[in-house]
């Protein structure tokens, strides 16, 4: 998966390198400044149905940025930098590889619940061992509906603050937080219906704006 699955991913989507021009040369920038390394800045053709960036990959030789043709048309390059930022600061903060340890945790739970059906005069019953298989299934179906996707959204939050301070390297915090801000509102404005908020992997506009407001003395 850390290996293949990239340039699956980029296979599958039919991505191609982000075109020569300003917003690459400051996207490249953008990503110097982090310190994060890339393997490539791809565009992804969606026919402007997508307006959303995406990173995937373990190692630098391996990790792109994916960003839609709906986003490059719709947003100005100082929006699109903006979502760029964010995707970096889920690099920097290695939240690929937190999710992956979150998503693993209650693993060991099915794995001792897990035991063979018994068997009595030749028909198959439920021995208690399947009992507590199935409670460990409901646990952890219950823990990524609301612990799992509580996790996600911190990160999200830890995201926005990161993507601030970088882009606050270059402008003062206060305007650095402004556009950032105002980019949330223009992807919001688009964005579809969302589940119910405990299951949300994504904060809400509200609270992320809210969040950022709050720590607006680290940035």
């Amino acid at each position: 998966l850390a290996v293949v699955f990239p340039w699956l991913l980029r296979t599958t989507w039919a991505a191609k390198p982000l075109p020569s021009g300003r917003l690459r040369d400051q996207l490249v920038q953008l990503a110097q400044r982090s310190g994060v390394k890339l393997a490539q800045i791809l565009l992804w053709p969606t026919g402007g149905r997508i307006v959303n960036a995406a990173v995937t990959g373990t190692f630098a030789s391996s990790r792109f940025v994916f960003l839609s043709d709906g986003l490059v048309e719709q947003l100005a390059p100082s929006e699109v930098e903006c979502v760029f930022a964010h995707e970096l600061a889920h690099v920097h903060g290695r939240h690929v590889f937190w999710r992956i340890v979150w998503i693993m945790l209650p693993m060991p739970l099915i794995g001792a619940t897990c035991g063979p059906p018994s068997t009595h005069g030749g028909l198959e019953t439920i021995a208690p061992s399947q009992v507590w298989l199935l409670a460990g299934l409901a646990l952890t179906l219950a823990y990524v509906m609301f612990g799992f996707s509580w996790f996600c959204r911190r990160l999200e939050h830890a995201a926005d603050l990161a993507a601030v301070q970088l882009l606050a390297q270059t402008e003062s915090p206060e305007q650095a937080m402004q556009r950032y801000a105002a980019t949330l509102r223009q992807l919001d404005a688009g964005a579809p219906a969302r589940l119910a908020a405990w299951v949300r992997l994504h904060p809400s506009l509200e609270q992320r704006v809210a969040f950022l407001q709050s720590r607006a003395a680290n940035v």
